[in-house]
């Protein structure tokens, strides 16, 4: 993955990075399954079949269960949609997270999140992610939250011309703009940099450094 735009150019001027929108080339989605101790990883398309990347979690000792979508950017994620009128901000992702987080189904442990579809358009998100707990924002789990939006028909407006599809994914950090290309087969993270500190080091003499 790599930044292919950004609005405006990055210079040396102490107010480069304000308002500035960055564009990332994340790569194409993937599918990530572990068959006799090994990780096989399938490419993802828009019409990837259901059994491809649907899968069903029950929680162990529970009645509890979830239909998840996995999807992996290079690091994998369950994608799980919320009940329709259901509020993600009233969700107890803090009770679930960890227990799916760590489910014998995700044997090396898998960012989840949760999911509240607002309209065709945009989705609001909070993401329990694996090691670290709930964070106010994940880069690789809002393309993740696309690709599912998309593959399930719960999101994503598509522009007639190009089958091109995007997501706006909210979070509680902050909104990020996910295009699926059609044609290419790659996801595009779009949205804002902001710069949050500055600060300066004394560097020693490099002169009385010996290498």
């Amino acid at each position: 993955a790599g930044p292919v735009h950004c609005y405006p150019a990055l210079t040396h001027a102490r107010n480069s990075m304000t308002n500035m929108m960055v564009t990332v080339n994340m790569g194409p989605p993937y599918v990530m399954d572990l068959k006799d101790e090994e990780v096989v990883v399938k490419e993802l398309g828009m019409t990837s079949p259901r059994e491809m990347w649907s899968r069903e979690v029950q929680l162990p000792g529970s009645s509890v269960s979830f239909k998840v979508v996995c999807v992996s950017m290079g690091n994998p994620h369950a994608v799980i949609f919320l009940p329709q009128g259901t509020k993600v901000s009233e969700y107890p992702v803090e009770e679930y997270g960890p227990l799916l987080e760590r489910h014998e189904k995700f044997p090396r442990r898998a960012n989840i999140e949760f999911v509240e579809v607002l309209s065709l358009s945009d989705v609001r998100v909070r993401v329990w992610e694996r090691g670290a707990g709930e964070t106010l924002a994940c880069g690789t789990g809002a393309c993740g939250v696309a690709v599912a939006c998309i593959l399930t028909d719960n999101a994503g407006v598509i522009d007639s011309t190009t089958q091109d599809r995007r997501v706006n994914v909210h979070m509680p950090g902050g909104i990020l703009e996910i295009d699926w290309k059609h044609k290419e087969n790659r996801i595009y993270k779009s949205g804002p940099a902001t710069e949050v500190f500055r600060g300066e080091m004394l560097l020693p003499d490099l002169k009385s450094i010996q290498l």
